[in-house]
């Protein structure tokens, strides 16, 4: 996997999105942080997750996460087995080992009443960081590696990633890259379906 691949699609997604990220957050506002953690309760999560969950609490104010560096990706993903929302993806946090406390990606769910809402985060690890090995996080291996999700990634930025649902209940599982109880239609300006993407060697 090329770096320049990598660190195209970085620079141009972080210059696309930001001038629609903050044009949609203008008329868009989250639950608040309280209202969150109250949704997740009935959740099995281990006390670790928790923590977690309650620690990225704020980003349910899309705000907030944009402020502290993440940018929309502006498409709402959906799979056959359910779908993953928005993601807010912040380059900062990419490295070769991933972070328990940073995740790089933070997942929306757009509502019919017009808000984001906060549903999951997730790790995400290209293969160009120069990761060695799979990696593990919460006694998880990492998915992949895989080519990139297209439209939204290209085929050629090759990954690991892990997905949490820490505030949204998962019938498929906490760390299921999908949520069947989760829906783009709901209120996605940009819908774009995918299927999960081929496995690919790392070399």
């Amino acid at each position: 996997m090329n770096c320049k691949i990598f660190l195209r699609w970085i620079a141009t997604t972080g210059h696309a999105v930001l001038g629609f990220t903050v044009a949609v957050l203008l008329s868009l506002w989250s639950d608040s942080a309280e209202a969150v953690k109250h949704v997740a309760r009935d959740m099995k999560l281990t006390p670790e997750l928790m923590k977690l969950r309650d620690d990225l609490a704020k980003y349910s104010n899309p705000f907030v996460a944009v402020r502290e560096g993440y940018l929309s990706t502006v498409g709402c993903i959906q799979y056959p087995d359910g779908d993953m929302g928005i993601h807010f993806l912040n380059p900062a946090l990419i490295g070769p080992k991933p972070d328990p406390t940073k995740p790089p990606v933070l997942m929306y769910e757009p509502g019919s009443d017009g808000k984001l809402h906060l549903v999951a985060v997730e790790w995400f690890v290209p293969l160009a960081t120069g990761v060695k090995g799979r990696p593990r996080l919460f006694g998880q291996d990492f998915e992949g590696p895989m080519a990139g999700h297209e439209p939204l990634i290209p085929d050629g930025l090759h990954h690991y990633d892990l997905h949490a649902w820490l505030y949204r209940k998962n019938p498929l599982g906490v760390f299921h890259h999908s949520n069947s109880a989760v829906k783009c239609s709901k209120g996605a300006t940009y819908p774009v379906r995918e299927v999960p993407p081929r496995a690919v060697p790392h070399e």
